[in-house]
Parts: C-alpha cells; sequence; structure tokens
C-alpha cells in the first residue's frame, strides 16, 4: 500500500551557491515507513496483478493505494544494458561495446569535421535517409540509440568500407536484440 500526498520538496541545487530551491514532487509513503519523492509529471512503471500479470507504465497523477510500483536505482536503459551485458553477450560484450562507443566516436568525428547540417543535408538528400534530421544525428553520437536506421549507410557516407560497414551493422544488431532479450527477462522475472 501506497499513500500520495502532493507537496513541494526542498532540495539543494546544483549550483556553485547551493542555494535552496523549491521543485515540485509527489511523495509516496510506503507501508514500511518508507517514501520516495517523484517528478508529478513523471510515468512510474506498475506491476498490475490480474490474469495477465503485467508491466505497465502509467503517471503518477492516475497511481491509487493497490497499485504495486517499481522504483530502480538507475535508469532503464542502465538497466537493460547491464542484463543485456551481463547475461546475454556476456564476455562478447566488452567487444561489441568497444565497436558500438567506436562507430558514434567515428560519427561524432565526421560531423566535427563537416557540420552537422552539411552532414544532415548529404544523409537526407544524397543518401535519402530521411530519418538524418540534426536532433536524430546528434541522438545517435551522443544518446542511447544503438542501430538506427539505415546504419550501413550512414557508416559509408562516414569513410567505413562496406565489408567493415556491414560488420558494425551486424554487431549493433546483435546488441540490440540483446537489450530486448534483457528487456523480456527483466519482465519475466518481475512478474513471477
Amino acid at each position: 500500500q501506497l499513500l500520495l500526498q502532493k507537496s513541494i520538496a526542498s532540495v539543494l541545487s546544483a549550483d556553485i551557491n547551493s542555494e535552496r530551491q523549491k521543485v515540485d514532487a509527489i511523495v509516496v509513503t510506503f507501508d514500511n515507513n518508507k517514501f520516495a519523492f517523484l517528478s508529478p509529471d513523471s510515468n512510474i512503471r506498475t506491476y498490475l496483478i490480474d490474469e495477465k500479470k503485467r508491466l505497465d507504465k502509467k503517471p503518477i497523477s492516475d497511481l491509487i493505494t493497490e497499485d504495486f510500483i517499481i522504483l530502480r536505482s538507475e535508469s532503464e536503459s542502465e538497466l537493460v544494458s547491464n542484463i543485456a551485458d551481463k547475461h546475454i553477450l556476456k564476455n562478447r560484450a566488452k567487444y561489441y561495446r568497444y565497436a558500438q562507443k567506436k562507430w558514434k566516436r567515428d560519427l561524432s568525428s565526421y560531423v566535427s569535421a563537416n557540420g552537422i547540417q552539411q552532414t544532415s543535408t548529404l544523409l537526407m538528400d544524397t543518401k535519402k535517409i530521411s530519418t538524418a534530421s540534426i536532433q536524430n544525428i546528434e541522438s545517435w553520437i551522443f544518446g542511447e540509440v544503438i542501430r538506427p536506421n539505415h546504419l550501413k549507410e550512414i557508416l559509408e557516407t562516414i569513410g567505413y568500407a562496406t565489408a567493415q560497414a556491414n560488420l558494425v551493422d551486424e554487431q549493433m544488431y546483435i546488441i540490440k536484440n540483446a537489450h530486448i532479450a534483457a528487456g523480456k527477462m527483466i519482465t519475466d522475472n518481475l512478474i513471477k
């Protein structure tokens, strides 16, 4: 059981002066007198106990006392990545993660040398990769994207040989599938 209270939580800001700032938060109080502060505009993963035994996400404002909520100490993507590396990729994880970091670093170097606008235009107009917007390119480089659509073509555009681009694309396919399997493992373990 949990008790929801809308409140203003006072937290230390990240600035150098360490001034206190007010932030909106929902206080969730649990039966064991533990509590958590949650952002009122976020979604929370819940466990539905019905004939399907399933996981779902719902806005915090929709939580009810009977809900089981799932709190993690790390982000969802970090959790999935760690499970994928440890239980699926195993001793090959470092090899695949190195390949992932390398293609992202190579794309970043290409963008630095040629400009993000020019890179986007080249990929969209010449290579017909409609998803190569500036925002997506930034996400490919800095985000958690493993294998964007048309990865082979992107890699060839930044100077990879066809065989090398194919190899990296296959490696990213393996990582992506490992993440999917890890997500399924996590869900299966939660609903047991």
